[in-house]
């Protein structure tokens, strides 16, 4: 038998059984290393040892595994279901004052109550008695039609704006969208607040942003640069609460634990502003500073904000004929409804931007018999059972346009000061002009084409329209707007040949416009102060030896300096 070298032992098969065992009994350290290496040797080669009586170490693990180890997924699962019971949990009753009168029988009943409920943790009847919208068929739908959030990730939402009715008092609650992050990701709620369930609060109490920028210290001299070039975009005074572009109140969750809800602060016409002129991505941590030129005043709260008004203006949607307004389009309602020819004047493309935003009214479905009603909103009346949703003259946007000023109406004219009265001399200022709008309630046909340098078409339209599979003997069809424009923005359309549709809007994206293929560049700095002109200011200066001759005094004769010369010698031998 020939000898086996040291190369011929480390490639046997022994060698690499006792390899593991060993490794294994390094890694759990048992009691008793000689008691299990049996069952540890089984357990290598077949995977289903029986270790001794007195010994589990081969199927338990004994030691815990560190945070590393513990998959991701887990630990969020784990914070979303330390709150589910308390989301869950229905409305605690609140206690019952003694009246002196059955006392004997509610006795056990108060008794009870006492130990279980205590006075502070009391929760008043109409909390939670808002309009929940369903999250979890609504994401179905948009699963069916290929966007929107998981079904579990829905359900998890759902949860979390229920606890949030609980908390808050607010009259309704949706899901606004998902809103993508660099470390995590932003699930947004629309809510309305609830007038009767406000308490009323001091003026010390207000919300403070706390970025007028006038009483903060200086804490960066890059912002007194040119700072006397930029616009006070805070002159622009931003819209109330309950109104217009702060009509909803939006809610803020990460995704690895939706029950946590942070209220977002109104938006204001500087953060739209500056907004629109920067292109950050987010992070997921709402006090994140957002570091950009022009400065943004705030911080990743405030970003988020101005993006969702940039958003829910542009991308909230709905079947035309859902809605009815008045007074958004002023020059149909002259007398003149037809021109020379007898043919009806078509609505102007273009309105002044409004002073007030015009009401938005629900659709009324008109009477069988009045036919003039019916043919003015046939295709709504007829539940758009020709496939007309696929068209963008069948959609309108039911937000209001966003001006440039940053607000959804005009501002208010400026206070009159009397520092800017400087005399009969001084010419007023001219009034600046009215910017023109689409009118409210316009059709996605009607917005601004996309180009996109390099494409084989010269203009795409801004939106893309959709219908999802249905079974041709059910009057029940889906449909899908999905807004090209800001990516992620979709509205689906579910009609049953009844009058109207049943309508929904999610966001899913970046928060980012889309820049039609142009890279973006940041805003040049301002312009350098101009310094004080140097020429032709001399302070003083040198003569030549020309002007030295000039004025130099006259030179002294000879017989003048021979006499001085002489009475030098004088004086000397007086000495």
């Amino acid at each position: 038998m020939p000898a086996l070298t040291e190369d011929d032992i480390r490639q046997s098969p022994l060698w690499k059984h006792m390899t593991r065992i060993l490794t294994r009994i390094v890694s759990e350290q048992p009691s008793d290393p000689l008691e299990v290496l049996n069952p540890i040797s089984n357990y290598v080669l077949t995977g289903n040892a029986v270790p001794p009586r007195n010994y589990t170490g081969v199927f338990v693990e004994e030691h815990t595994l560190s945070k590393a180890d513990v998959p991701k997924d887990s630990l969020d699962n784990t914070r979303w279901a330390a709150h589910l019971t308390e989301a869950l949990a229905p409305p605690k009753p609140r206690r019952r004052v003694s009246d002196g009168e059955n006392d004997e029988e509610d006795s056990f009943e108060q008794a009870v109550n006492d130990n279980r409920f205590a006075p502070e943790n009391d929760i008043d009847e109409s909390a939670g008695s808002g309009i929940l919208s369903d999250v979890v068929t609504e994401q179905r739908t948009f699963n069916a039609l290929g966007t929107g959030i998981p079904p579990e990730a829905a359900y998890h939402v759902m949860i979390g704006l229920k606890k949030l009715m609980k908390a808050e008092p607010l009259s309704s609650a949706r899901l606004w969208g998902k809103i993508l992050g660099s470390k995590s990701d932003y699930y947004i709620a629309e809510t309305e607040l609830d007038p009767t369930l406000i308490p009323p609060k001091d003026d010390e109490d207000d919300m403070d942003n706390g970025y007028d920028g006038e009483d903060l210290p200086v804490e960066n001299v890059a912002d007194v640069f040119g700072a006397h070039l930029l616009k006070r975009h805070h002159a622009v005074p931003m819209e109330e609460s309950g109104m217009d572009l702060n009509k909803f109140v939006f809610y803020a969750a990460s995704t690895a634990d939706p029950m946590v809800w942070t209220r977002l602060p109104d938006v204001e016409p500087q953060h739209i502003t500056v907004a629109r002129l920067i292109c950050r991505e987010f992070t997921g941590n709402l006090e994140t500073p957002v570091r950009s030129h022009p400065r943004f005043p705030g911080v990743e709260k405030h970003y988020l904000r101005a993006q969702i008004a940039r958003i829910a203006c542009a991308c909230s949607i709905a079947p035309k004929d859902s809605f009815t307004t008045h007074g958004a389009v002023p020059d149909v309602d002259l007398d003149e409804d037809e021109d020379e020819d007898g043919n009806p004047i078509p609505p102007p493309e273009r309105v002044p931007a409004y002073a007030e935003v015009p009401p938005l009214i629900p659709q009324k479905v008109p009477n069988e018999d009045d036919t003039e009603d019916i043919q003015s909103v046939r295709a709504w009346y007829e539940g758009f059972k020709h496939g007309e949703l696929l068209q963008g003259k069948h959609w309108v946007h039911i937000a209001p346009t966003l001006l440039r000023c940053g607000r959804a109406t005009l501002p208010p004219p400026p206070p009159h000061d009397p520092e800017d009265d400087l005399g009969d001399a001084v010419e007023p200022a001219a009034a600046a002009e009215v910017e023109t709008i689409r009118p409210f309630l316009s059709d996605l046909s009607k917005d601004d084409a996309m180009t996109l340098p390099g494409h084989s078409r010269p203009q795409l339209a801004s939106w893309t329209f959709s219908q999802g599979y249905h079974n041709e003997s059910d009057d029940t069809k889906l449909y899908l707007a999905r807004s090209m424009r800001w990516p992620g923005a979709v509205c689906y359309a579910i009609t049953t040949g009844k009058p109207g549709a049943v309508y929904q809007s999610l966001y899913v994206g970046n928060g980012l416009k889309d820049s039609q293929g142009v890279d973006y560049a940041p805003q040049l700095p301002p312009r350098r102060m101009a310094e004080f002109p140097e020429d032709g200011l001399v302070l003083q200066r040198d003569c030549t030896p020309q002007e030295e001759q000039e004025y130099a005094p006259p030179p002294v004769p000879d017989d003048v300096r021979a006499g001085d010369n002489e009475t030098e010698d004088d004086d000397q031998d007086d000495e």
